[in-house]
């Protein structure tokens, strides 16, 4: 009969230590689940691109980081894609040209890239 109860103890204490395991790793503070997201340290960016002057087309898109690096988006037709860093604030700058012979720069806005997937979806226009 003890021996009995000597299984029915280890087995208790098991399962508490397994518990208490689970709810190191598993729950957060408030024991609410908590699973740790991984994000990537890249993420492609695409979309459509687009200039609104009559007549103008996007030769090319830029996006420049918040410490100044930039990165040239390759255009076909009217979309664009990107390799970015993620989890960072980017300008974004498009190069335009008017039949090929004047042409300029415009902002179209400000990126805030922080993602959980590996690919992203935009669209730009100025």
């Amino acid at each position: 009969m003890a021996k009995g109860w000597i299984i029915a103890i280890v087995v208790i204490l098991v399962l508490a230590f397994l518990f208490i395991g689970m709810k190191g790793s598993f729950l957060g503070p408030g024991g609410e689940f908590a699973a740790k997201i991984i994000k990537p340290s890249q993420v492609t960016v695409s979309g459509s691109v687009s200039t609104t002057g009559t007549g103008t087309y996007p030769q090319s898109i830029t996006f420049i980081s918040n410490s100044g690096a930039p990165y040239v988006g390759s255009i076909s037709g009217k979309t664009y894609e990107v390799v970015l860093p993620n989890v960072n604030t980017y300008s974004v700058k498009i190069k335009w040209a008017a039949l090929g012979i004047t042409g300029g720069e415009c902002n179209a806005g400000t990126l805030d890239l922080d993602s959980i997937e590996s690919s992203a979806t935009y669209s730009w226009s100025c």
